[in-house]
């Protein structure tokens, strides 16, 4: 086994998303090492590196606090992984959860789809939601109008349609640039 100390996938801090591969790295394991050798290192680990037993030592207490975070870590990771089928790293925050499709087809945790403190991957902004709502209210008019005109011969109707099906096209136009922009922003 490893020590606590040395992982080689890099020195991250303990309070950000630790990727699986680290985690195991942390507690001097292999990748895929079954629950109870996880659970015995992690108590072994612990106790070796426990404040109460190294009072003072800044270096004993940041590798207790990797090793705590390993452990959660892992023990998430083997919970998720028999519950959901798609689980994996996210994205967006790099932590080991149940993913999720985002508009832009990349794989997100549900708290960074959902966060209000980051931009939304879903819904979609709600300009871009009514665009496409008058779009298509618009082609629904300009539907029934031709359908009018073809039964009644009226021009009127054949008017109402056109200007509804120009007035359909405006806002589908609106739409693309809007969905172009919050694209653009978002990157």
């Amino acid at each position: 086994m490893r020590d606590a100390g040395s992982d080689s996938a890099g020195s991250g801090s303990p309070t950000r998303g630790m990727t699986p591969d680290e985690a195991y790295a942390a507690l001097g394991l292999a990748p895929a090492a079954p629950p109870k050798q996880i659970r015995a290192a992690y108590r072994r680990l612990a106790f070796e590196y426990h404040p109460d037993r190294n009072s003072n030592d800044a270096e004993s207490l940041r590798r207790f606090t990797r090793i705590a975070a390993a452990y959660a870590t892992l023990n998430r990771k083997l919970d998720l992984d028999e519950i959901h089928d798609e689980v994996g790293l996210c994205s967006r925050c790099g932590q080991y959860a149940a993913l999720l499709a985002g508009i832009d087809r990349n794989l997100y945790c549900y708290r960074c789809l959902t966060s209000i403190f980051r931009p939304p991957r879903l819904p979609a902004p709600p300009i871009i939601v009514a665009t496409c709502g008058v779009t298509i209210v618009m082609l629904l008019i300009g539907s029934v109008m031709l359908g009018l005109f073809w039964m009644t011969r009226g021009v009127a109707y054949a008017a109402a349609a056109f200007a509804c099906g120009a007035a359909a096209l405006v806002s589908l136009a609106v739409t693309a640039v809007t969905i172009g922009y919050t694209i653009r922003r978002r990157r």
